[in-house]
């Protein structure tokens, strides 16, 4: 886990070191932790390399209350609830 935090370039050293102590104070037994811990760690580097693509989403919809109207109207409880409860089998990984 300790390589994989710090091979990610993004997170600067005392970042990397942080995340790396707080997956140490995890409750999980250590397999189970240095998975979860490693599988947040590759969703936040994606989330910031698409963070352009999120940006140009938030001014097309119209901000925060744009969005809240976008996920009422367009995408529907129904489906966001499953877009929510989604199986990790299911995200795609790039």
């Amino acid at each position: 886990l300790k390589g994989m935090i710090d091979d990610i370039s993004d997170l600067e050293t005392d970042a990397a070191d942080a995340e790396f102590d707080a997956a140490k104070k995890s409750p999980w037994p250590p397999q189970m932790r240095d998975q979860v811990w490693a599988d947040r760690v590759r969703l936040r580097h994606k989330m910031k390399k698409e963070m352009v693509q999120y940006r140009d989403f938030m001014k097309k919809v119209g901000g925060k209350e744009g969005l809240k109207q976008f996920l009422e109207e367009e995408v529907g409880p129904s489906t966001l609830w499953r877009i929510i409860q989604m199986p990790r089998t299911e995200v795609t990984e790039k």
